[in-house]
């Protein structure tokens, strides 16, 4: 007794309307069995109750795979060329006409034909893919670099920039300040508003600092004399000074509900003391 094969394939419309008109079932699904040959078995499979089956409804076609890697921007680290068979409901082939078992053959052995070549067809063109993936990732990884170096050079530069304030205040402090702050320095404890305000009015007298930046003030007109004087003697010492028209002092008298009645008024402004603060003095 011959063992037998069964060969599946699909109809499209069109063929369906021929199957019908030809007499068949009209099904989309077609089943032929015929005799188990060599040729059959070699282009079909058998599974673990040995029948054979050659499957026509999703043929195989010829991909190009990407193997991923961590850490590569983004980047597939190598190409590869596999095969897969098509998966979705409307990827399946349908003939337009009725098949023999012998067209069914030829069908399949010119499709695996065709397979090949674009299989060997797309091998060739890895080593250009995988040297544009190359030059791609070295071009991200160089700009990815280049933006980490800048951080941490811009990271050294403010601690070293910490650094040298604390160096300055320390050394002011030693030179120059009170008791209170060479007693909370030996000891530890942080003290920058007073360590500020004291410098401010040993460098400027007379000037207030807006430690909180809680002062206001906007443009003048018609400045007076002898505010024109100081910023005149102050920019002439290297300073940033202005001449504003006050509207909020640096501190305000928390027990004088009426100090608004006092502003606004003229003042002179100092920018940028130790870099960062800016100092106020009423005319």
């Amino acid at each position: 007794m011959s063992h037998t094969a069964v060969l599946i394939y699909n109809l499209n419309e069109e063929g369906r309307k021929k199957s019908i008109l030809a007499g068949g079932n009209g099904k989309e699904e077609q089943q032929i069995t015929t005799d188990a040959t060599p040729e059959i078995l070699s282009l079909g499979t058998v599974d673990s109750q040995g029948n054979v089956t050659l499957d026509l409804r999703r043929p195989e076609r010829v991909i190009l795979e990407t193997v991923w890697k961590e850490n590569t921007s983004g980047y597939p680290e190598k190409y590869r060329v596999g095969t897969s068979s098509y998966t979705g409901c409307y990827d399946t082939h349908g003939f337009s006409e009725t098949q023999t078992v012998e067209s069914l053959i030829t069908y399949e052995k010119e499709r695996r034909a065709r397979l090949q070549a674009e299989f060997e067809e797309k091998q060739a063109e890895l080593p250009q893919l995988q040297a544009e993936w190359m030059s791609k990732f070295e071009a991200r990884k160089a700009e990815e670099d280049a933006v980490k170096a800048e951080r941490e050079a811009k990271k050294q530069a403010e601690e070293e920039k910490k650094k040298k304030i604390q160096e300055e205040k320390e050394a002011w402090i030693k030179e120059n300040g009170s008791d209170y702050l060479k007693d909370c320095l030996s000891l530890g404890y942080r003290c920058n508003k007073e360590y500020v305000t004291e410098r401010a009015q040993a460098e400027f007298p007379g000037f207030t600092c807006d430690y909180s930046d809680s002062a206001e003030w906007e443009a003048i007109v018609s400045p007076s004399r002898e505010a024109i004087d100081e910023v005149k003697t102050l920019k002439a010492s290297g300073a940033d000074a202005d001449i504003v028209w006050l509207g909020r002092p640096p501190v305000i008298d928390d027990e004088d509900p009426y100090w608004k009645d006092n502003y606004p008024r003229e003042a002179v402004v100092i920018y940028n003391f130790l870099g960062k603060y800016d100092l106020v003095k009423e005319v």
